[in-house]
């Protein structure tokens, strides 16, 4: 269901440029709400994939933006967790919400109807992958094709578009082949994302993580590609042997004047006087990924 939450980001970031009068160099993250445990590999620290607000069910402020709030039945219906509280905060503010569930007949706890059979909801019908081929059309009206044939998270669409565009001496068309060539590519906000999950000592280099950790990886990348459990087991182990075999993959200084500079400034110069929430999201995130 995590899949969803970068063309949830998308579609915020495109309404909001749209809303505005004066086209702006700030591509706000998204207030996201999820499950405590879906940001988990162990008992503590969480991590995210894609840049983003996350904030406790209780602590979301609707006064703050749009919300999206990512659930399931079990924990709308089990346990202590509705977004129920959340949606009418919302609408008592006329803030938009978005929701994303596992199921199209959806129900707030105690209710006596599917939520998309609400008055004042606004039910896309086909669900994720309708939402996700608009998205593709919005990216191809701006030259921007997606490269990966297995998977519809567009954070990772995003991460193979750069990688062809920078390094176009080698290309991916999978997923899998874009963690394969991550480790040589620290300028991608995917890399990021992995520096955060490795450096979490006062060492200098990366850290690999115990096994019981690469397991919570494994659970940690389906929940966001839904790989079979078998891939994301490979790949949890790849990523976690590749900081065993070498303290500098995923360490936050190997982002700083790497080789792949110049490539990335190349590609910088040549989307400049672009002008699309999209091409400014590129620059901002290759920006941050050079300023550790």
């Amino acid at each position: 269901m995590l899949r969803s939450l970068p063309a949830v980001n998308r579609i915020n970031m495109i309404t909001q440029w749209g809303e505005s009068d004066v086209a702006s160099n700030t591509t706000p993250d998204g207030l996201f709400t999820y499950p405590k445990q879906w940001r988990q590999l162990g008992d503590v620290e969480q991590f995210g994939m894609e840049p983003h607000e996350w904030k406790l069910l209780d602590n979301i402020n609707p006064d703050l933006g749009p919300v999206c709030a990512i659930t399931n039945t079990y924990y709308e219906q089990q346990l202590p967790y509705s977004i129920g509280p959340l949606i009418s905060k919302c609408r008592a503010v006329k803030q938009p919400i978005y929701v994303v569930a596992d199921k199209e007949e959806f129900e707030i706890h105690s209710a006596t109807r599917p939520l998309r059979e609400e008055s004042y909801t606004f039910p896309v019908d086909g669900g994720y992958p309708v939402v996700y081929e608009a998205l593709k059309k919005y990216y191809q009206s701006n030259g921007i094709r997606f490269p990966l044939t297995d998977t519809r998270n567009v954070f990772l669409q995003d991460n193979a578009y750069l990688f062809n565009q920078i390094q176009s001496r080698n290309s991916v068309s999978s997923a899998e082949e874009l963690f394969q060539v991550l480790p040589e590519a620290p300028y991608l906000p995917l890399y990021g994302s992995m520096v955060r999950i490795f450096n979490r000592t006062d060492s200098k280099g990366a850290d690999a993580i115990p096994s019981e950790e690469v397991d919570g990886l494994r659970k940690w990348l389906m929940r966001r590609i839904n790989w079979p459990s078998s891939t994301a087991r490979d790949v949890a182990e790849l990523l976690n042997e590749k900081v065993l075999s070498d303290a500098n993959v995923f360490a936050a200084p190997t982002r700083v004047n790497h080789p792949t500079q110049i490539d990335v400034n190349e590609f910088l110069n040549q989307i400049g006087s672009r002008s699309s929430p999209l091409h400014n999201l590129y620059v901002r995130w290759l920006n941050e990924g050079t300023q550790v």
